[in-house]
């Protein structure tokens, strides 16, 4: 799970490099999913008089898949749209994952 304080977009692209020799396009992406915001409390000390403070802020949580896509460069134009419907396809499948990987499993079993 990643965490930060700002809303991050479903989905990030991080690099594109276009190799014309090949013919190809390189892409690489995060896709972030089941944002949530949430509310933390931080324990932070007080410039002026040295004491402990607590402040509240507004934090998002979220699962991120990195991952590179190779694709004709003729096809570079519908880089979004494609990238779009991944995104669709995926989701239901890595919500279920998510809470399957949210299980608890105990440190030791008795019976």
């Amino acid at each position: 799970m990643v965490q930060s304080t700002e809303r991050p977009a479903r989905i990030h692209i991080i690099s594109v490099r276009d190799d014309i020799k090949a013919n190809k396009c390189v892409v690489q992406y995060a896709m972030n999913f089941a944002i949530t915001e949430k509310q933390i409390e931080e324990q932070i000390p007080d410039p002026e008089t040295g004491e402990t403070i607590t402040q509240t802020k507004t934090v998002f949580e979220y699962y991120q898949i990195t991952s590179e896509l190779t694709l004709d460069l003729f096809l570079k134009p519908f880089l979004l749209d494609a990238l779009k419907h991944i995104y669709e396809q995926l989701e239901p499948t890595v919500l279920e994952r998510i809470s399957f990987a949210a299980a608890d499993i105990p440190k030791e079993l008795d019976w």
